[in-house]
This record gives C-alpha cells, structure tokens and sequence, in this order.
C-alpha cells in the first residue's frame, strides 16, 4: 500500500513538472513583453533622470532583437484548458483581487493625468484634428480635408479611429475618454489572462501577467500619450481579433482585421502574414477571408474616394511624407534622430535615399520568413507583429507610440492564447463583457477624480499640478509662495464631472501700483470668453459666469488674460524682478444661482 501511495505520488511530481514545462514559454514570452515596454520608455527615462538626450541606436538594437526573438520562440503549442470548479479554489480570488488593484491604480494615473493636461495642439495636433473633423462632419462636409489647428495639418486616419470620438463629443465631454478607455482595454484582458493561470495552478504565470498589467499601465511613454493620443480608440478589436484568430475562426477574424486595418493603416503590414496562415490552414476559406478583409476598407473609405479622390489621396497618403522630409528630415541632429528605428540613424547618417528601400526590403523579409514559419505551424500573430514592427521601424518618422501598436498587438496575441485555453465558447459575448467591464473602470475614475465643483487652493503642496502653463511661483511679503502670472496670460485646468452653468471665482491680486488704473482680467473657458473684470490692487474675488456650453466632462482650460503686467520689485509688492500681472490664491467654481439655459 505504502509503495503504491509512493508511485502516485511520483507520478503526481512528474505531472507537474510536465505541466511547468508546457506552461514555462508562455511565461518567458510574457515577460520579455514587460521588458519591452521598459526598453521603449528606456531613452525617455535616461533624459529626465541625466539631463541629455542619449544615442538611441542601443535602444533600437535591444528592442527590435527582444521582440525577434519572442516571434521566433512562440509557442506553437496552447497552455493546458483549465478544469471545472476552478474558481473555488483561492488563488484566482486572490489573483483576481490583485489585478483590480493594479487596474484601479493604472486608471486613476492615467484619469489624473488627463485631467491636469487639458488638450493643447502646442502638445500634439492629432485630438484636435479630431474634433475639427467632428465638427465637419456634422456640418455635411467632406471630413478629408486640411485643418488650422492653427498649422496645416490633414485628417490621415480612417473612420474606424475618429467615429468613436463622436460619443464623448456628443456627451459634452473630454475627447480623452475614448482614450482612456481605448488604453485600458488590453490590461484588463491582461488581468483576465492572469486569473485564467491562476486557475490553471501556474502561480508563475498569474504573477508574469500581473507584471505585464502593471507595466502597461506604469509605462510613461503610454501615460503622457493617454493625454495627448487618438490611436488607442482601436484597441479594443486587438484582443477580439486576436482570440478569434487564435481559435481559428478565420472569416470573423479577417473581418475584425480589416475594421483594424481602417482605425490604422500601419496594421496593413500584418495582412499578408493572416491570409497566408489561412491559405496553409484552410484554403477553401482564404477567399472568403481575403472578401471579409478587404470589405471594410472598401466600404468605409469608398464612400470618401467616391466623394473626393484628391482630398483622400492628399491626407491619407501624399502629404506626410512631404511634410517629413521638408519639416523633420532637414533639421540637423533634430527629432528624426532621437527615435528608436532605422530611419533617424539613416537621416543622420545622410542616407535618406535608402529609407524606402529599407523600409520595403525589411517588410518583405518578414513575410518571407513568416510564410516558412506558418508552413511549419507557427502562430500568425506574433509574426504580423513583427511585420508591423519592420514596418514602423522604417516609417519616415518612427515616433515612440507607434510602438504601442506593435507591442499591443504582441500582448494580444499572448491573451489569445491564454483566454483561447479557457475553452471561451462565445468569444463576442466575453468581449462585449469586457467593454461594459471598461467602460465602468474608466467613468468610475473619472467620477471619483473629477469633482462636481472644483476647488482649487494654491496654498496645499499638491495643487501646482492645475497650474497648466503661464505662472510663476514667488511669495509676496508676510504671505506664502503663490503662483502669480508670468507676462499677461496663464492657464489652469479644472477637472470636472458636470456641464451645469456656475460661477467660477478666483482670489486674487493684480500686480499693479496702490494708486494706478485697475487690472483688466478676462476668462476664457475652452476658448469661451466670460467677461472682463476691473481688479484694483489687494486681495479680492473675481467672479465669472460660465454657461453650461462651455464646460466639457473632464479638464477644462480656464485661461485668465491680463491687459498689463509689472514687475512686483518696482511698485512695492515684493522684491520679485519678473513682469508679473496677478497673483492666484484660489479658484472655487460655485452652482450659478441663476442657471443659464442657453446650449
């Protein structure tokens, strides 16, 4: 009896080590995933931490080779399904538990974030390209056109991208909610595939995919683009496609794939790789797959070729790279070179003659290698990864989010092999689930980060971060450091939750001599004007009515204009130097008594 007991108990230690040894490269590609984020934000993190910009072919190299060889070391293999009553056991609770955690922490930065950085083209001109499209639209013109947003600058997304936008701009509300929730898509599906190990006993594996989660949402590169970025709107098909072409539903797979190909041209280069997986897996279906692919470029971007050719043309394809080589490529040692890719290194090296031939020669050894690889049973989606990544590599301007497309599209491919292995019977359904389950993260953090009245007191150590651009901070005699504007103009951003009409007061103090003319003041509210006020010199309350239309559902632009500025030393208010024009103690926004109805 006793040697029986002995023999199933080794059998029971080799069954686990047999386990380990199947689970072990799901793990190992994970992981470098997470140590791919880090090299991508790695030049970023060296300048703010050194002071210099340093050489980003290191970067470039480890990047491009880390990602080479998790495509070429993917398992061909799916992890082991999970067994039945697998939730009563604790480690998925525990793990389940954890990753909220994480989630909750990585919404709240990224909502944070957002909110102290209203949206400024100074920063980057894709949100508002968006919404002078938005407003096109509505008006019944052709949306494929050349914006002031105040340069020239073109609409060279698909509809797959700005469609979505209409939702919070039809709500009133900050554009950045679709990115908001477009980023946090794929860690909550990351979060999943961490409590489906779990479930599945590999303790390795739940703590690799909590990892990815937390670098995902730590990334600094990915947190700054949350403030400023248009792409992630279509990120949520990235897991969907990825589960539905992991399970080998390839026409409903190719169909999510064209609708991605609309939201981002660059996907383009992954097509191939899909159709040739198709053509080696199931050949009768290839046709059909290249049809569903191809029907929603066709029928989303048809009707603006039908509508105006030229226009289609000029935003989607030829004005980029003129623009490129004319803006980017001529300035010596400037942003070209400080990009991890090929095309800087081949700018700075006087090689710009070759960046298309690189560019096409890099792409086609890829799907040249990919298509042996599929033949010998490779999965698809790590190699269209890699094709997107030589793609953007060699693009004519290789800017870090760019990135996120092709690493997104990695960790898709991962959570489709393990949510793939939770024998997910209605994908869709699981998705959509995964939708309301991101749209309640993303209004549950803008909820509890934005107030219904905002009240915003200089005084407390952490309320410099709503002072966006135009103050300086100095300290007038008996009274505490404050920020005062600097020449004429600033602006605050005030974070907020609802578009009722109020009173936005602020404490202040006009930098003018005892016995001169009042300081002219006037709001402006996302670009609305409220009014002017006459301010004499001391502390006092400057009132401004904001009507409900000019307030949008998260950071709001209050900029505050001064018709003169002095400087402080100079008419006896502190010993300050600077030309200063008023000085801010405290913005409280109060419910107007007298709600105004006009919309």
């Amino acid at each position: 009896m006793l040697g029986h007991e002995r023999v199933l108990s080794y059998h029971r230690s080799f069954r686990r080590i047999d386990v380990l040894t199947k689970v072990r490269p799901h793990v190992w590609h994970v992981a470098g995933l997470a140590a791919s984020f880090v090299i991508l934000s790695a030049p970023g993190m060296w300048t703010r931490s050194h002071g210099r910009l340093p050489s980003y072919v290191p970067a470039t190299i480890a990047f491009a080779a880390l990602l080479t060889v998790i495509a070429l070391w993917w398992p061909s293999d799916a992890p082991e399904h999970v067994s039945r009553g697998a939730w009563r056991r604790p480690a998925p609770l525990l793990v389940a538990a954890v990753a909220c955690a994480i989630v909750a922490a990585g919404a709240w930065r990224w909502i944070g974030e957002i909110l102290a950085n209203p949206i400024d083209s100074n920063r980057a001109d894709m949100l508002p390209v968006i919404a002078a499209v938005l407003r096109r639209v509505l008006k019944g013109q052709n949306p494929y056109g050349i914006y002031q947003v105040p340069w020239e600058a073109p609409l060279g997304y698909g509809p797959v991208l700005w469609v979505p936008y209409f939702i919070p701009y039809f709500l009133h509300a900050d554009l950045r909610i679709v990115t908001l929730f477009g980023g946090l898509m794929l860690p909550i599906w990351c979060a999943a595939a961490a409590v489906v190990h779990a479930m599945r006993r590999d303790v390795l594996g739940a703590a690799t995919w909590l990892i990815l989660t937390g670098t995902i949402l730590a990334n600094p590169d990915l947190t700054y683009f949350m403030t400023v970025g248009h792409t992630p709107s279509y990120w949520p098909l990235l897991p969907l496609f990825a589960v539905l072409a992991t399970a080998e539903r390839w026409k409903a797979a190719a169909l999510v794939l064209g609708l991605i190909v609309v939201g981002r041209s660059t996907m383009v280069a992954g097509v191939p790789i899909f159709l040739m997986t198709v053509w080696v897996h199931d050949r009768p279906a290839a046709l059909s797959a290249i049809l569903l692919c191809a029907a929603p470029i066709v029928l989303l971007m048809g009707p603006f070729a039908i509508w105006d050719p030229h226009a289609l043309w000029y935003g989607m394809v030829a004005v980029y790279p003129h623009v490129i080589k004319q803006a980017v490529w001529s300035v010596p040692d400037g942003a070209i070179a400080h990009t991890i890719g090929v095309t800087g290194w081949l700018v700075s090296h006087h090689l710009e003659r070759i960046v298309e031939a690189t560019q096409v020669f890099m792409v086609l050894a890829v799907w040249i290698a990919g298509w042996f690889a599929v033949r010998r049973g490779a999965r698809p989606l790590p190699w269209m990864a890699l094709a997107t990544l030589a793609f953007c590599m060699t693009t004519l301007w290789p800017l870090y989010y760019i990135y996120f497309d092709v690493l997104l599209l990695f960790v898709a491919a991962a959570i489709g092999e393990s949510i793939v292995a939770a024998r997910i019977r209605y994908p869709m359904k699981w998705w959509t689930a995964s939708l309301v389950a991101t749209g309640c993260v993303a209004a549950a953090a803008l909820l509890i980060a934005a107030p219904a009245n905002p009240r915003i007191d200089f005084a407390a150590a952490d309320s410099s971060r709503w002072l966006y651009q135009g103050f300086a901070m100095s300290r007038a005699e008996g009274e505490p450091a404050l920020p005062w504007i600097w020449g004429n103009d600033a602006t605050v951003s005030l974070a907020r939750r609802s578009t009722s009409s109020s009173v936005i007061a602020v404490d202040a103090n006009p930098v003018v001599p005892r016995d001169g003319p009042p300081q002219q003041v006037t709001a402006f509210l996302n670009g609305r004007p409220l009014g002017t006020v006459d301010a004499g010199r001391g502390w006092q309350r400057l009132r401004f009515t904001a009507p409900s239309f000019a307030w949008v559902i998260g950071a709001n632009e209050l900029k505050l204009v001064c018709a003169v500025s002095n400087s402080p030393i100079l008419i006896g208010m502190s010993d300050d130097p600077r030309h200063l024009s008023l000085a801010v103690r405290r913005i409280d926004v109060e419910p107007d008594a007298v709600p105004s109805n006009d919309r």
